[in-house]
């Protein structure tokens, strides 16, 4: 089968035999000079032959194909003269020479030169480059008087071939720019559409796009295939609303394709129909309609994106039959390639806008997803504080019985007590302290983790605190048989630090205390401070059981020990090393832990120093508390009992109230130094008596009110507040408390 090409023809002119056989010594030098030339004449036949098939010249070559024909055969039998004018005619393409060749029987093998040529399409400029050879040779050729070949018959058909292949790039040239300027594919069809249908003076020209459920769910292989109107989308441009229009179903229910045409169209090759009588009689439903559709000729080519039918781009004519042209065949088939790159264009972009909105989609419900659990969680947190804020106040009320009470017992017996008896008496106070500890830790916990807790940050001496600290644990160290060592590599200068002292002191003990648990008799452990810089350095270490490398990574966790046989005997609940680390991060430090199972555990702990130092006053002196009332109001009789019992130990007298109100009445007369409320409140006349102090602060001798619980949220209910007191209640911070609160107030005028 011939590839297809695009062909075009000059006007007959008049030419002497030796102004042809000069053109032809032309077109073989110009074939000479192209890449894969080929040219071969009739002057290589005999003269028998010659005047068989007459004078003529083919050349071929990538983008140039020619057919030269002079004197035919009827000229050669003629009794003129040889040597007279003859008739000279050029035709372009690869069509021209394949129908002469076998018009006249032409023995030439020239098939297999086409075959190596990729594209047969002509090139405009080598045609024009022979045409103005052309035109030279003719008018070189003397003999002949110059009005019989004008150059404007030469020349006009080459010039129509040369607008043909402009308009075809132009074309082309502006259905690529719409695919670059719009991702609107109804925009990018109708607008090719409408350009072809100009281009090709067609009456009407149709985009059939069928639908991808059409072709994925099958189609039915009953031959002729039909595809019924529902199952494709139409596009179409008429070249006038008198002819009848295939968008109405009631016109065009549906398309009939033949086998051969399905075929042709899966293969991406062209179908076209010069005459619609072709269809009488192999499918006359398709004949009847295009009848009625008055199409008389008729171009289909399929349009594939990615290997697959997509849809068809139809051409109709409609007055009279028409042989479709190569050119005009090379013109759709490349409109058809670029509209398959619009399309897959647009199938991604409009895939990209799918995921996009499904990603948005998922996006805006994972966001919807983390704002419900931080409400959970926020929820969650406040439950917890609640919680743990109730459970503080339940649990330090009884504590403040049973610390205060041992406490007192042991520091004022109000008779003789037996050794068994200060023991276990003894014994209650450490429990106490012990349970008050792990509350403490507890809460000291969740206040670091809610980011409630702040640092109370001053100057303290290095070596003051580590050597307290050591001095806290030594009787249980001698009592585990146990040798404490302090290295201080401090001196005058480096000494002073600024940090929470209290929280310093709290990390060293935990330390400290699991150091002296987790060693045995015999055994040793060690505390070493030094400065690096900016930072305090404290080193814990000890000769006890040491920790696997397996296990040291949870070391820091909550309720983590080692195994349960460790807990069995060594006790303890897995808090300390926690906070711990929470204390030290809390700093801006960081901890780390080396260990040998059998050689013991060393913990080392950086501390930076803090920027910000806090002023602290200078404690007050221990001495006798001065005589007078301290009014309590309390409304839990144990806790009321231990405060009265402590507070009457030392020597002052107490009055006991369950409420405000009754306070409130009886202040003028009772005229108290002190005034201890329990927080939260009584009940709300305890409100009222803090406004009325708060409206009567201006009095020579206002008493000095101290909260025993939690100080209140209310910046207006603290104002005449002189200190809060946590529960359980320090019996010697109670009193050290007094003592120095007192002794500011004694010094402005005595009661």
């Amino acid at each position: 089968m011939l590839a297809p090409s695009s062909n075009c023809s000059l006007a007959s002119q008049r030419l002497t035999p030796e102004g042809f056989a000069q053109l032809q010594a032309i077109l073989q030098d110009f074939v000479a000079t192209l890449p894969q030339g080929f040219y071969w004449d009739s002057r290589l036949l005999h003269a028998q032959q010659r005047a068989q098939v007459g004078d003529c010249a083919i050349a071929i070559a990538a983008g140039f194909q020619l057919l030269l024909l002079g004197r035919t055969s009827a000229e050669y039998n003629q009794a003129q003269s040889l040597s007279d004018p003859h008739h000279v005619s050029v035709q372009f393409g690869a069509d021209s020479i394949h129908h002469y060749c076998q018009s006249v029987g032409l023995p030439v093998d020239y098939q297999p030169v086409l075959d190596q040529l990729s594209d047969l399409s002509l090139d405009p400029a080598l045609v024009s480059q022979f045409s103005n050879l052309l035109i030279t040779a003719i008018a070189a050729d003397h003999m002949l008087p110059a009005p019989q070949y004008p150059a404007v018959s030469v020349c006009q058909p080459l010039e129509q071939a040369l607008h043909w292949q402009e308009e075809q790039d132009r074309l082309i040239s502006q259905v690529s720019a719409q695919i670059r300027l719009s991702l609107d594919l109804s925009e990018i069809l109708t607008t090719t559409i409408r350009e072809i249908r100009q281009l090709l003076n067609a009456d009407r020209t149709i985009i059939y796009q069928f639908k991808p459920e059409c072709l994925d769910d099958g189609l039915d292989q009953t031959w002729p295939l039909y595809i019924p109107c529902q199952s494709y989308i139409t596009y179409e441009d008429r070249r006038n609303d008198a002819l009848l229009s295939v968008l109405d179903p009631a016109v065009q229910p549906g398309l009939l394709i033949t086998t051969e045409e399905w075929q042709r169209f899966q293969r991406g090759e062209t179908v076209l129909i010069d005459t619609v009588s072709f269809y009488q009689e192999r499918l006359p439903e398709q004949y009847a309609f295009y009848e009625r559709v008055q199409v008389r000729s008729v171009c289909k080519i399929p349009i594939l994106v990615q290997g697959r039918i997509w849809g068809l781009l139809v051409a109709h004519q409609c007055h009279q039959d028409h042989r479709w042209q190569p050119r005009e065949r090379d013109i759709l088939q490349h409109l058809a390639e670029h509209l398959s790159i619009a399309i897959y264009q647009a199938q991604l972009y409009s895939q990209l806008q799918d995921q996009t909105q499904t990603l948005e989609n998922r996006v805006l419900e994972r966001t919807q997803e983390l704002i419900d659990a931080l409400a959970l969680a926020q929820a969650a947190n406040a439950a917890k504080g609640e919680f743990l804020a109730t459970m503080s106040h339940e649990l330090r009320t009884p504590l403040t019985c049973v610390i205060g009470m041992s406490s007192t017992l042991l520091r004022w017996a109000f008779g003789p007590l037996t050794e068994r008896q200060r023991e276990y008496i003894k014994a209650i106070h450490d429990s106490g302290e012990h349970l008050l500890e792990l509350i403490n830790d507890i809460l000291d916990l969740s206040q670091i983790e809610a980011g409630k807790a702040a640092l109370q940050v001053r100057p303290f001496s290095l070596s003051r605190l580590a050597t307290q600290t050591l001095n806290t644990l030594q009787e249980k160290a001698r009592l585990g048989d146990i040798h404490l060592l302090l290295d201080l590599q401090l001196n005058n200068r480096i000494d002073v630090f600024r940090a929470d002292p209290k929280r310093l002191r709290q990390i060293l003990i935990n330390l400290l205390s699991n150091a002296v648990k987790f060693t045995e008799p015999q055994g040793m452990v060690s505390l070493r401070v030094w400065r690096e810089g900016d930072r305090a350095v404290f080193q814990v270490s000890d000769t006890g059981i040491g920790i696997p490398e397996s296990e040291q990574s949870h070391l820091f966790q909550k309720f983590q020990q080692l195994d349960t046989s460790i807990r069995r005997q060594y006790g303890g609940t897995g808090l300390g090393l926690a906070l711990t680390k929470q204390l030290v991060e809390l700093h801006g430090g960081h901890i780390q832990v080396e260990s040998s199972v059998g050689q013991g555990s060393t913990f080392t702990v950086w501390i930076p120093e803090q920027s910000v130092p806090a002023l602290i006053e200078a404690e007050p002196s221990l001495s006798h508390l001065p005589p007078g009332h301290v009014l309590l109001l309390e409304n839990d009789e144990e806790a009321a009992t231990v405060v009265c019992e402590m507070l009457t130990a030392a020597g002052l007298k107490v009055i006991w109230l369950v409420d405000g109100s009754t306070a409130l009445d009886q202040l003028d007369l009772l005229q108290p130094i002190v005034i201890l409320m329990a927080w939260p409140a009584p009940d709300e006349t305890c409100v009222l008596l803090l406004q009325y102090l708060r409206e009567h602060q201006a009095d020579p001798h206002p008493p000095l009110v101290l909260f025993l619980g939690e100080t209140p949220v209310e910046p207006a209910l603290t104002e005449q507040v002189a200190a809060v007191l946590p529960k359980p209640l320090d019996p010697q911070l109670l009193l050290t408390t007094l003592q120095s609160l007192c002794a500011t107030s004694l010094k402005e005028g005595d009661r």
